[in-house]
């Protein structure tokens, strides 16, 4: 019998039909998506399609304001965007330039107002007292803006679109030029406390007989005798020179300076800076005084010891207030030196003998007060070095580099350094003395901040 063929048993895999065309079936394949020409031109020409926000990282996309990663550029992330989103722009027109303006400005604000941020700027969150109704000091002039108010105390979305639109139609906004912090504050004040003073005197009734008021200035002067008593007295190291200048701009400072010998023979060094002015800023230097000649009894390294301090004096602080510190614990004995800046810029340290004749010290840390904990104690970044004979070691508060001239600007830390190296072979207190002057001289004899400089210096015992 003949065997079967078993290749008739193999199942056989199913034939594909052929392809037919697309007019045989009558399928229209779908060309790939483009926008139309008018939006094209505009993504390309339109300055309304071509707004970024200021970090250049995303586009505004004009037809909702919403904000579009722009990585791959501007103009490729807005067709792609458009391209798949055709409802945002179907039926509908683009925003002018100048809400978009308004809406860049608001999102960059939101960066700026956010304490402990990389972009914070205390600048634009000046308000007067709710009760005043003066609203919000413009950092462009000086002036308060009573159609922008706080809600319940806090900076909330509709106050921050408000803020964008009075910048958006500052033109020194818009070339960049802000008023610097101090003199805000003063204009501030001064405008706060006439407001205050013209209430209370429309309020109260004149007296049949005034009694007869005291001497102005009075306070003021009761305030910086105060503070003068608190400044410490240079102690007298073997080995080394300390000189110190100090000059309140009103009479009374938001600077202080701290020399301050410990139990084990080390020395606290220490230059701080609040941020404000007045009696307000007096009474938080008394406070940051006291503060810190009690924990340094107890100190055994400094970035422990700042951060105590930081915990320690937050809750005295005013709401909003800070204040900035670049502190060292030297020994004596070795020359060992442990330098921590909390929001402060950077000592000095100088010797012409040396390969590195002048560099900055101290890892940069958050201010104090914005924080508190390991929040606040992580950030800082000690630095160690040994003081040899013949280095200088300069700490200067913010009043030094920002003394500024009408028509030249601020004196700058490329002065500060030069003037640094120029007096050298002067000791400390000269050294000091002369930074200042030169600051000041640069500032036409008017500088507009409080300025501190410390000097020590290691000396050589062979001189």
């Amino acid at each position: 019998m003949a065997l079967p063929n078993r290749r008739t048993h193999l199942r056989q895999p199913p034939r594909r039909p052929l392809a037919r065309s697309a007019t045989e079936t009558g399928i229209q394949r779908r060309p790939p998506a483009r926008l139309p020409d008018e939006i094209t031109r505009r993504v390309d020409q339109d300055p309304a399609f071509q707004v970024m926000t200021v970090d250049g990282l995303h586009w505004i996309e004009p037809f909702t304001a919403q904000l579009i990663p722009a990585g791959i550029g501007r103009a490729a992330a807005a067709r792609e965007w458009l391209i798949t989103h055709p409802e945002v722009w179907r039926d509908r027109q683009p925003m002018d330039s100048g809400a978009l303006e308004v809406v860049r400005i608001h999102h960059d604000l939101a960066r700026r107002i956010e304490p402990g941020g990389p972009f914070y700027d205390q600048r634009f969150c000046l308000f007067a007292p709710e009760d005043l109704g003066l609203g919000w000091l413009n950092p462009c002039s000086g002036e308060f803006v009573p159609g922008v108010q706080r809600h319940e105390g806090r900076i909330v979305p509709r106050t921050l679109h408000e803020m964008a639109r009075v910048l958006a139609a500052n033109a020194e906004f818009r070339a960049g030029r802000l008023l610097d912090l101090n003199t805000l504050r003063t204009r501030g004040q001064a405008i706060v406390a006439q407001v205050r003073g013209s209430r209370v005197a429309a309020a109260t009734p004149a007296p049949v007989a005034a009694a007869p008021a005291p001497a102005p200035g009075n306070d003021l002067d009761r305030a910086r005798a105060v503070q003068q008593q608190l400044l410490p007295d240079l102690p007298s190291l073997d080995s080394y020179d300390i000189g110190v200048h100090f000059a309140p701009h009103s009479g009374i400072s938001g600077d202080f300076y701290e020399v301050l010998p410990l139990r084990d023979g080390r020395i606290l060094l220490a230059v701080g800076d609040v941020s404000g002015h007045g009696v307000q800023a007096a009474l938080v230097v008394a406070s940051a005084l006291k503060t810190l000649r009690m924990l340094g009894r107890q100190a055994q390294d400094l970035a422990t010891l700042i951060a105590h301090f930081n915990d320690e004096i937050k809750p005295d602080l005013p709401p909003g207030e800070f204040l900035t510190l670049c502190a060292a614990l030297l020994d004596p004995s070795s020359g060992r030196c442990e330098i921590v800046r909390a929001g402060h810029h950077p000592a000095l340290l100088a010797n012409p003998t040396k390969a590195t004749v002048l560099r900055r010290c101290g890892g940069s840390g958050m201010g104090i007060g914005l924080v508190t904990g390991q929040t606040f104690a992580r950030t800082l970044k000690p630095e160690w070095l040994t003081m040899d004979p013949g280095d200088v070691l300069v700490f200067t508060t913010d009043g030094l580099a920002e003394a500024e001239h009408p028509d030249l600007g601020q004196f700058g830390e490329h002065r500060v350094c030069g003037h640094l190296l120029m007096n050298l072979d002067r000791n400390c207190q000269e050294i000091s003395d002369s930074l200042a002057a030169a600051a000041s001289e640069f500032a036409q004899g008017q500088p507009a901040d409080d300025l501190t400089v410390l000097a020590i210096a290691s000396l050589d015992p062979e001189a």
